[in-house]
């Protein structure tokens, strides 16, 4: 989806705000077109609910907390399985067949999703080996450590994802009823146009709509996207 117009959401509400007594003014001539009693306060209506939804500048700001989130939870989890790499290569022996069963030189390249899969067998393969651990700490307690941090990045990401999904359709919602809001501003300006052409300049001057993000004071009718 994208936008039918490319001027601002706030250039959209203050044209919407402006057209309401317009419309009230003409409601007689505009009849005439199909145009219902209510169609000044659809508009409104319309307007209110854009102006009170958030912008998506407020869903990327949410995002981004999910994100450092999920980047503190991350970090943890790489110092932890740093630290394990460490105990268990000076408990086992670089070279022996049970510090190659734990693969750590796969760490560097690893993903989110996969650090968290790897940080889980590497659980499993220490479980199995405590005994030989033992002399370096680890034990129950420090695997356990380990697996909670793991769970609070697997939930992290989770929730940076959902806020990218929330983030997504919220923005989908916003233009959705902008873009309903425009059609609407559009018809009925291209009907008052007709009705006041030739007959009343300033009449007529008011259904025009201007495609920029300036005032709509501060504008040329040479940029109305809207209705030429």
């Amino acid at each position: 989806m994208k936008k039918d117009f490319n001027f601002p959401y706030s250039e959209l509400i203050q044209r919407s705000d402006k057209m309401e007594p317009i419309i009230i003014r003409d409601q007689e001539q505009l009849s005439v077109y199909g145009f219902a009693p209510d169609t000044a306060l659809k508009i409104r209506t319309k307007a209110d609910v854009l102006r009170d939804l958030p912008t998506d500048e407020y869903w990327i700001g949410q995002q981004m907390l999910k994100t450092n989130s999920k980047n503190e939870a991350r970090s943890s989890v790489d110092d932890l399985l740093a630290d394990l790499r460490h105990r268990c290569k000076r408990a086992l022996g670089e070279n022996s067949i049970n510090y190659k069963l734990f693969r750590f030189s796969r760490l560097a390249s690893m993903n989110d999703r996969d650090i968290i899969v790897f940080g889980n067998n590497a659980i499993s393969s220490a479980e199995s080996m405590l005994d030989a651990l033992a002399s370096h700490h680890i034990d129950a307690d420090y695997l356990t450590q380990l697996k909670a941090q793991i769970r609070l990045l697997d939930d992290a990401l989770d929730e940076q994802t959902e806020m990218e999904n929330i983030r997504s359709r919220k923005q989908s919602e916003r233009m959705q009823l902008a873009n309903d809001l425009y059609r609407l501003i559009r018809d009925v300006c291209e009907t008052g146009k007709l009705i006041w052409k030739g007959k009343d300049e300033n009449s007529y001057a008011d259904y025009v709509i201007y495609g920029s993000s300036k005032s709509t004071h501060e504008e040329t009718e040479t940029k109305d996207k809207l209705t030429d």
